[in-house]
């Protein structure tokens, strides 16, 4: 199965629907469970800040919580940490959480 990186712009566009051709085609087969798509912490920790402050991507402004975003990528677009980040990333949630309870 074939093992793709994306970035933050590339997972902010897949969330607003605004993938040029190609890419869109990589999403959908990780999607369908055919590829992988990999992300590191940073970029997803980027993806969610961005969705916090309702950022504007592509002339669409992203609404929802960084739940719901984390939702969109990791369990149903089927992207996933690289092993090596995937405590990286719990770290993140988990201070993500943190914030989130403190400041809401």
């Amino acid at each position: 199965m074939a093992t793709y990186t994306a970035d933050t712009v590339s997972l902010l566009a897949y969330l607003v629907d605004a993938l040029p051709h190609g890419a869109d085609q990589v999403f959908a087969e990780a999607e369908a469970g055919e590829t992988v798509i990999e992300a590191p912490s940073t970029a997803l920790a980027e993806v969610l800040y961005s969705v916090s402050r309702d950022k504007d991507v592509r002339g669409i402004t992203l609404t929802g919580t960084p739940e719901d975003a984390r939702q969109a990528l990791v369990e149903n677009g089927r992207s996933r940490s690289p092993p090596s980040t995937s405590r990286s990333w719990q770290r993140t949630r988990n201070c993500w959480a943190s914030s989130a309870s403190t400041t809401g």
